[in-house]
């Protein structure tokens, strides 16, 4: 994962480290119990550093001990979670190795989630996107966009254009079992630009996509 505040201190001692993390995952999910329908038991295992984030300091096989300890301590889907999985290159490939990895091990997530944040310099098309989601559905079947926004720089028809392509993609594919977005209203949003509604709560041209397939065309009674 990323280095964050607290573990760029451990990052010269792996000891402590792996009994920092092991040790939040035993105290966490005994807690919260079944308050919750899943986890994301590994999230950015890539990164975009490149230089190995924890598995780099834990040693090769962390994701593995990981994924067994959640699964002894808690019955609930075990996720892995990364970013840019539509883009091609180091990101998708180091996450599809390591999810690989895992299920040859005999620790294979429940599903793979796609953070999907996007900006407009890089808008796939749904080829592609099918393309690569086959790809992955090959290791596991069980996919799920995320943590979906779109910075589209005030091209807001663009925004929609997008927001209804993947929309569909994901509703034409047998793997995918859901869609979350990072937010949806602007007076709440880490990118209030990518949100569906406005602070006004006037809905956007992505909202007015979103409401128009999600509420209406793909509703059911």
């Amino acid at each position: 994962a990323p280095w964050e505040s607290w573990s760029e201190k451990l990052r010269d001692d792996p000891a402590a480290l792996r009994a920092r993390i092991l040790g939040d995952l035993r105290k966490k999910l005994p807690v919260v119990g079944g308050r919750v329908c899943e986890w994301d038991a590994v999230n950015h295992p890539a990164g975009w550093s490149g230089d190995g984030g924890v598995e780099r300091v834990t040693g090769e096989g962390f994701f593995n001990e990981v994924f067994r300890e959640a699964r002894a301590l808690s019955k609930l889907p075990m996720w892995i979670n990364e970013d840019q999985m539509f883009r091609p290159g180091r990101q998708q490939d180091v996450y599809f190795n390591i999810i690989r990895q895992l299920k040859e091990k005999g620790d294979a997530p429940d599903g793979i989630g796609n953070m999907a944040h996007f900006h407009r310099s890089f808008v796939p098309g749904v080829p592609d996107m099918l393309a690569i989601s086959d790809r992955f559905a090959a290791l596991i079947p069980n996919l799920q966009i995320t943590e979906y926004d779109f910075m589209c720089d005030g091209d807001e028809e663009l925004a929609a254009d997008f927001t209804r392509d993947i929309l569909t993609m994901a509703f034409s594919h047998p793997a995918y079992t859901g869609f979350v977005t990072w937010g949806f209203w602007e007076g709440a949003h880490w990118r209030p630009e990518s949100a569906l509604w406005a602070k006004d709560w006037t809905p956007r041209p992505s909202g007015r996509v979103w409401m128009d397939l999600v509420g209406r065309e793909w509703s059911t009674k």
